[in-house]
């Protein structure tokens, strides 16, 4: 997608989210600045939505991703977000997303 990636990830309980996605941005902020086939990278923004879920949900998340495009249609990644958190009973902050 053109504005977000979504990323699938099995990580130890002790992994704090915010360590590993800093991680994450760190060595691919390096590897896509220096690659020609992403000129126009410059930056990560700022913050990240995570979120867990259980062995039953799995296939259902890796398929999403796999099908990410037919999801996005016309929405945007925030109208996106809000209705993941309302079809799954998750409470939704709009004070996060500013």
């Amino acid at each position: 997608m053109a504005d977000h990636i979504h990323i699938l990830v099995d990580v130890h309980p002790s992994v704090a989210i915010a360590d590993l996605v800093k991680e994450i941005k760190q060595w691919s902020s390096h590897w896509l600045k220096t690659d020609s086939r992403f000129p126009l990278f410059s930056n990560w923004g700022e913050g990240y939505y995570a979120v867990s879920l259980g062995i039953e949900s799995l296939e259902a998340c890796r398929l999403y991703i796999i099908n990410q495009e037919s999801h996005h249609g016309g929405t945007d990644l925030i109208s996106e977000m809000q209705h993941i958190a309302d079809t799954n009973g998750l409470r939704w902050y709009d004070d996060d997303w500013d």
